[in-house]
């Protein structure tokens, strides 16, 4: 299942800005709210989003400046939510950095097609890394859809074999990440790892045939594979 769109509200009228922040969080966005562009900058440092809905009148720093100093952010959508509807603050925004200029009061359904919208466009335009992260310490393996997917020990070892071998792994090799002898260890059971963690990339709604057989012997990780840390 693929991670909701992380959305910022910054405006400083704090019963439209609960109204707004509610309105998406029951629609199904990752929604938070505040009121100010210093705020606005921790929660970028510490968390990140990917689409800043923002008023222009605000405490300290206003909204054309904002989205001015974010617009070169790679895959940042920003949408201006102002009661501002004059046509030289629309042409401002749209040069400085917006994406959208909606006017207050926005229908609220609108607003949500609107965010629709530029997610699409956001994502069809911005080139993306398709990898998977696996974490052998915790013994997790987060998909390309940000899906944590939890893995035994030897499940761990499997993959981390496979990260370091983006070409595939000879059984033998990935017999010995096992902490097993190859000559004492039933191949059987490398099948019936392999079979098992494929069962559980399935259940996690992905695509179980990203574990393939290599041609002649061992296996390959047919998706990007690296090691977290």
């Amino acid at each position: 299942m693929k991670q909701p769109v992380k959305i910022v509200v910054v405006e400083d009228n704090r019963e439209l800005l609960d109204d707004v922040v509610l309105y998406l969080r029951l629609t199904g966005f990752d929604t938070v709210g505040m009121s100010d562009g210093r705020s606005l900058d921790r929660w970028r440092a510490e968390v990140g989003f990917d689409i800043l809905i923002l008023d222009i009148n605000l405490p300290g720093e206003d909204g054309f400046s904002i989205a001015r100093r974010l617009s070169g952010d790679p895959g940042l959508g920003i949408i201006i939510l102002t009661a501002r509807s004059d046509v030289g603050d629309r042409v401002l925004a749209l040069q400085g950095g917006a994406d959208v200029y909606l006017s207050k009061p926005v229908d609220m359904q609108e607003l949500v097609a609107t965010i629709g919208a530029l997610w699409r466009r956001l994502r069809h335009s911005t080139p993306v890394e398709i990898q998977w992260v696996l974490d052998p310490l915790g013994y997790w393996l987060t998909s390309p859809d940000g899906d944590k997917i939890a893995l035994s020990p030897q499940e761990s070892l499997l993959l981390s074999a496979l990260a370091q071998q983006p070409d595939g792994a000879d059984r033998v090799d990935i017999i010995r990440a096992l902490g097993e002898t190859p000559e004492l260890y039933d191949p059987r059971r490398l099948e019936a790892l392999v079979s098992r963690l494929r069962r559980k990339l399935k259940a996690a709604g992905e695509d179980g045939e990203v574990l393939r057989a290599r041609r002649g012997s061992g296996y390959l990780f047919a998706g990007r594979l690296v090691r977290a840390g």
